[in-house]
């Protein structure tokens, strides 16, 4: 762990930045799933039109998903190297932080452990709460394995009947829903943890120059 403290205002906003652009699609493409959860009795022609629409918001989707995750793990690296250098105790590396976000089984608990770490360590001995006002973090990471899970039990399926088609993007429209908040949630997450750096960090009582704000 780096004994210098690095701001992580910058890679903060980035993140937030992408994460919103992604609530943002997730908002289209939730409608578009709506449009198309209605069409099963349309002519091919505004039926296609309407499939068109949702393709193109599950393009957009995927381009703002992307690099919203590799920003936020740069910040996520950034915050948890700033752990040593606020007094606070770590259980990893950072390398190995960002890499539990890969591991298979170890990515549905890992993460989620280190971000609580991040926070509880980034107070400072002084505050004896910072362990009871993490519930946002557990909501957050709650509503993304809901994502992830639903995700997989989801799938494509038969949309052979009626029933079936709205069944899906019924669940497709539930699952954006949950993805959007998680994202939300996501945003919170970043910008509470940064602030509780940046307002830490001066009293870490490391000489000024110990203190890079980039």
């Amino acid at each position: 762990m780096a004994d210098v403290y690095r701001s992580p205002v910058l890679r903060a906003k980035l993140a937030t930045g992408f994460l919103f652009a992604n609530v943002v699609v997730l908002l289209g493409w939730a409608w578009a799933s709506y449009r198309l959860r209605g069409a099963w009795h349309l002519d091919d022609m505004a039926y296609n039109e309407l499939a068109a629409s949702f393709d193109r918001m599950r393009i957009l989707y995927l381009v703002a998903y992307f690099p919203s995750g590799i920003v936020f793990l740069f910040w996520f690296r950034r915050v948890y190297d700033n752990v040593g250098a606020l007094g606070g105790r770590s259980s990893a590396t950072p390398t190995m932080a960002v890499g539990s976000w890969f591991i298979p089984f170890v990515n549905w608990f890992r993460p989620y452990q280190i971000t609580k770490e991040i926070w509880v360590e980034s107070a400072g001995d002084g505050d004896s709460d910072s362990d009871s006002d993490s519930g946002f973090i557990q909501l957050w990471w709650g509503l993304w394995l809901i994502n992830l899970l639903g995700e997989r039990f989801l799938g494509h399926g038969d949309l052979e009947t009626e029933a079936q088609f709205v069944r899906y993007f019924t669940g497709f429209i539930v699952l954006n829903l949950v993805s959007l908040i998680a994202a939300a949630l996501a945003m919170l997450v970043i910008r509470r943890i940064t602030a509780r750096q940046e307002a830490h960090a001066p009293a870490t009582g490391a000489p000024q120059a110990r203190v890079r704000r980039r």
